[in-house]
């Protein structure tokens, strides 16, 4: 370890050695006193900088001098300085006690070229990346030397409209490039903080501005398109499924953001979603959705949300789940309806069999009563002197052999007469 102790105002050069060999000797200029800072800048046709003196009280007494005004013009008092002009030149602080001077050097005049990334910018899905503008000077193809990350680059970068994101510089340590890294904000935080205008549409164009930290005025810029994704909440979270019952058969679905939407689903007859309400434009657009079931019993179905500009999707997964006490109701209903029929069938069927039996033999006159009537009387004996009108097809009984039948059942005791057994004698043998 060495100790230097500064004995007056000036400068030494230091060698340091290992037994007296010149090839094992190192050196270091040392300046003892007061100095003009930043020592030896090199700046940019246009810029500007501030010197000052470090180390001496007497800054207020002195004045500041530019060898070269074509090159660096100086206020003598505060030691602003503005390169002018394209060259080299010294700049010299005099006062009473001490004599300072430093070396400028100004290059020719430099912006900054922004250009913006081919893709689209939009912020769903969200960028983990962000979106990179490349960033270089216009004259030259030389990299922006920095060393470090983010911290260490010597530009600033800033977004306009500030409201659609922010912006940072990084800087690629394997290849050298420059960039700047731009973070739009979700739609859910657009539609919070976005100016409510009615011009306001669901895309926007926006500007990264990149300028360097010391010398502002050398800056460039880059536009690129920027269109809005949205978001699906409920009750305020983000959603991939909703659940419904028969005491909650219906919900409020909120899409946030860009609102030019298509939306799709399976069941037609079994759901049911219509738009209840809207508020804002653009960006800061939000419409609620109601979502009902139609249907009572058990049922998946899926809502696809669709946004054409961008291609975004999201599926949203919908079941409907009935309680069992209406499951159960709904069932024993069906099997109701279903054996109803049936027994409706078989009785029908039932009932024209038995009327097929009792309508009567070999007779083509229809019966003077009705065959299915529920109180038949007993026959009537027919008048014998009334003629009795046969069918000429039908073989003539003997009269002789009809009166005979007749009187055998009439004077027959305990005989009951029912219309099913009435027959006609005339065709009985």
């Amino acid at each position: 370890m060495i100790h230097l102790k500064a004995m007056r105002h000036g400068r030494a050069l230091l060698r340091v050695s290992i037994d007296n060999h010149p090839q094992k000797s190192d050196y270091m200029l040392i300046s003892v006193g007061a100095y003009v800072h930043p020592q030896n800048p090199v700046l940019h046709q246009g810029s500007s900088i501030n010197f000052s003196v470090v180390g001496s009280d007497d800054q207020a007494s002195g004045h500041w001098h530019s060898v070269n005004e074509s090159v660096i013009v100086l206020h003598t008092q505060s030691g602003q300085a503005e390169a002018v002009g394209e060259g080299s030149t010294q700049v010299s602080f005099e006062s009473s006690n001490v004599k300072l001077r430093t070396t400028v050097t100004v290059l020719p005049g430099s912006t900054l070229v922004v250009e913006a990334p081919k893709e689209m910018l939009t912020n769903v899905p969200f960028p983990s990346q962000g979106f990179s503008f490349s960033v270089k000077f216009s004259d030259t193809n030389d990299k922006i030397n920095t060393v470090g990350s983010s911290k260490g680059a010597p530009y600033d970068c800033r977004v306009d409209p500030p409201f659609v994101g922010y912006a940072k510089p990084w800087i690629d340590l394997d290849t050298g490039n420059s960039f700047c890294l731009f973070f739009p904000y979700s739609p859910e935080h657009l539609v919070r903080t976005i100016p409510k205008l009615k011009d306001m549409k669901p895309y926007i164009y926006v500007s990264i501005n990149a300028s360097m930290k010391e010398h502002s005025h050398v800056s460039g810029s880059a536009s690129a398109l920027f269109v809005g994704g949205f978001s699906i909440m409920q009750m305020g979270k983000d959603i991939a499924q909703i659940n419904l019952t028969p005491d909650f058969n219906k919900t409020i679905v909120t899409i946030l953001g860009n609102t030019d939407v298509e939306i799709h689903w399976r069941g037609q007859d079994l759901l049911a979603i219509n738009p209840i309400q809207k508020e804002g434009f653009g960006l800061s657009c939000h419409i609620d959705y109601e979502v009902k079931a139609l249907s009572a019993k058990r049922f998946a179905d899926k809502i696809i949300v669709k946004l054409p500009s961008t291609g975004q999707r999201v599926e949203v997964d919908v079941n409907y789940e009935p309680d069992e006490k209406s499951e159960a109701t709904i069932n024993f209903s069906f099997w109701a309806k279903v054996m109803g029929s049936i027994a409706l069938t078989v009785i029908t069927l039932i009932i024209g069999f038995i009327c097929f039996l009792d309508r009567p033999l070999g007779s083509s006159q229809p019966p003077s009563t009705p065959l299915c009537s529920s109180s038949i009387s007993a026959p009537v004996t027919p008048d014998r002197r009334s003629p009795l009108h046969l069918d000429e097809q039908s073989p003539r009984t003997p009269q002789p052999f009809v009166d005979y039948v007749r009187r055998t059942i009439d004077e027959t005791p305990y005989y009951r007469r029912e219309g099913r057994r009435r027959f006609n004698p005339q065709n009985t043998y």
